[in-house]
């Protein structure tokens, strides 16, 4: 299932973020507890845990001259066993 983030989230996000990126527990920490909201953290869910996510991060575009709100994508992520099914082109 594709959803927003919740808070009862956070562990399992850290740690699929862990494994795939490999970054110390201190700056993911540091990461999510800024960026980790539940109208920006997209997740994939299969049987009660996290296998896929990422994150949209505000910023602004300047288009001749021009700024417009944008969002980018940032640490996408699929668990290895559940590369190959599309669920990143679904989310």
């Amino acid at each position: 299932m594709i959803r927003f983030a919740r808070k009862s989230d956070f562990a399992d996000v850290s740690a699929l973020w862990r494994n795939i990126f490999g970054d110390e527990e201190e700056i993911i920490n540091k990461f999510l507890s800024v960026h980790f909201e539940a109208n920006n953290t997209v997740v994939y869910e299969d049987s009660g845990d996290i296998k896929a996510m990422f994150f949209l991060l505000g910023g602004d575009s300047v288009i001749e001259g021009k700024r417009y709100p944008s969002r980018y994508l940032y640490a996408a992520c699929t668990a290895p066993e559940y590369r190959g099914r599309g669920i990143m082109s679904d989310m």
